[in-house]
């Protein structure tokens, strides 16, 4: 139908009934916007075999901003180490979903798309090139919609 499923909200009997489907049909799947589960458990998040699934559809993940699914201290480095997570699985597939308007609550270094140049310092200190922090920050989501004929 062209409708490419978003499994962020998905429980993970969805998921994997949309996975399924998805490979059944060779067509991709998003999560819009789920960290990593193996870095702050929330149920929301994605295991690292999720994120796989997710990836084997050429489809991507964006890592959300929102504090309960960032654990820890809810601050750039924790951003840094939920995209580094899935950047080592398939380096391809992650992105940004930071939900800045769909938060339940702010963390200060968090607040906006303000702190973007802070996140991007940090993934070069993580040893992430410069063309590397492009892939996550654009090239991987643009690649995406242009491989599947959605405007952006």
């Amino acid at each position: 139908l062209g409708i490419v499923p978003d499994l962020s909200h998905a429980s993970e009997d969805l998921f994997s009934d949309v996975i399924e489907l998805a490979r059944e049909h060779g067509k991709p799947v998003i999560a819009s916007h789920s960290s990593n589960r193996m870095v702050c458990y929330h149920p929301r998040n994605l295991t690292d075999r999720m994120y796989l699934d997710v990836a084997s559809t050429g489809g991507v993940v964006g890592v959300c901003f929102e504090p309960d699914h960032l654990g820890g201290g809810n601050d750039v480095p924790t951003v840094a180490s939920h995209i580094m997570r899935y950047f080592k699985l398939d380096p391809k597939a992650v992105c940004l979903g930071c939900d800045f308007d769909g938060r339940s609550e702010s963390s200060p270094s968090l607040g906006d798309a303000s702190c973007l140049s802070d996140v991007a310092k940090e993934l070069s200190f993580c040893g992430l090139t410069g063309d590397q922090i492009d892939d996550v920050f654009y090239s991987n989501a643009a690649r995406f919609f242009d491989n599947n004929g959605i405007a952006y």
